[in-house]
């Protein structure tokens, strides 16, 4: 049972044509940083690579002016703008490196100036007891990166981690609606549902083989789209180099309080992503034998799973509205949300890290759904 449902899903041919149709796109959307890869900038790039101190921002701050003065100079003698960005290959690589030191020493400064702020508000009478206990947990949390922002090489990692949460996500949900939408359903709009009824395996079974065939189907799609993406990333910008560094060197995570590095934050973020594409798996398989209709299943699985994100880019910032957004299908496919900053929320009176708790929510919805995907399978009513 379990390789005829396998069969069933992947001989799809609209599967291969939408699969290929994205990973085009992600071929064709996206640049490369070619001057990264110069043994110009590669040199320089291990003069200024690691912590910094504040001599070191200083000096990258004076040459960087230096090298905008001659841009300024090159663009009043050329009378316009075309051709006045430094042409030869160490000057560019020079202002890519300066540009960076200087943006991340304006990166430590706000981290500092972060845990500044959390230590006078704990200490601040007119803060609530609830928000001292707060600020406390983060700061507590800060000071145990010690210093994590420096001068690192992190392009590839970082359009890599990045497509986790935007492409990544956007993909996955798709090929899953579309892949398990008919897999219930089916049995329905091709009349052989009272046929399967009548088997001499259970019921139970039936559904058994279909959801381990969705998740086989779902690992596959899973993995083969982020080696694809771990190619192509390779491809525009390099090698992966300073996995090893804090996680805070990506500018998207600056304000994350936790305590990881580039490297331990993908492999969680990959975890945490194939756990929300197998439960919006779930979703899928118990909205198909409800719909009994494919087309219908694939619409009201992308309206649950959109309408937060819809929420969300419109700004509506009610109570309840906040608690769709933050505990949704979609915020745990995309992992980043989690993560990148810091949330405490209180269940009776006690502070919890938002992401534990909602791992714990989302793991607490996939067993409901399992067990009510057996229970409507095994009772639902045979209509021809």
């Amino acid at each position: 049972m379990y390789k005829q449902e396998c069969y069933k899903i992947f001989t799809r041919k609209s599967l291969y044509f939408t699969f290929l149709l994205f990973i085009f796109f992600m071929f064709i959307t996206g640049g490369s940083h070619s001057i990264h890869q110069t043994n110009a900038y590669q040199s320089l790039y291990d003069e200024w690579r690691g912590p910094l101190t504040s001599t070191e921002i200083d000096m990258a701050n004076e040459r960087l002016l230096k090298i905008e003065e001659q841009i300024d100079r090159e663009m009043a003698e050329a009378d316009g703008f075309e051709g006045v960005f430094p042409q030869r290959i160490e000057d560019q690589a020079a202002h890519s490196i300066y540009t960076s030191v200087v943006q991340a020493g304006e990166n430590i400064e706000w981290f500092e100036g972060r845990k500044e702020a959390l230590h006078n508000k704990t200490f601040d009478p007119t803060t609530t007891a609830d928000q001292a206990e707060d600020a406390q947990m983060e700061f507590e949390l800060l000071q145990q990166l010690n210093e994590p922002i420096g001068f690192y090489q992190t392009t590839t990692w970082r359009s890599t981690v990045d497509f986790i949460n935007t492409f990544g996500f956007i993909f996955l949900t798709v090929l899953i609606i579309l892949g398990l939408a008919p897999v219930f359903a089916d049995e329905h709009s091709q009349k052989i549902a009272s046929l399967i009824a009548s088997t001499k395996y259970g019921k139970n079974k039936i559904a058994s083989a279909k959801i381990l065939a969705s998740f086989t189907y779902i690992g596959a799609l899973f993995f083969s789209l982020h080696l694809v993406n771990v190619v192509i990333e390779v491809i525009k910008f390099g090698r992966f180099a300073d996995g090893t560094v804090p996680l805070q060197n990506l500018y998207l995570f600056i304000q994350s309080p936790f305590s990881l590095t580039i490297g331990q934050y993908y492999a969680l973020a990959l975890g945490i992503q194939l756990l929300g594409a197998l439960v919006i798996g779930l979703l899928v398989l118990f909205l198909s034998i409800v719909t009994r209709h494919a087309m219908l299943t694939f619409f009201i699985s992308g309206a649950i799973i959109g309408t937060p994100v819809l929420f969300r880019q419109l700004g509506f910032d009610q109570e309840l509205i906040q608690y769709i957004t933050q505990f949704s299908y979609a915020e745990l496919i995309r992992v980043k949300g989690l993560i990148d900053q810091f949330i405490v929320l209180r269940l009776f009176g006690q502070p919890i890290l938002y992401p534990y708790l909602f791992i714990a929510v989302f793991l607490l919805i996939a067993s409901v759904n399992v067990f009510l995907i057996y229970r409507q399978y095994r009772n639902q009513q045979i209509v021809n």
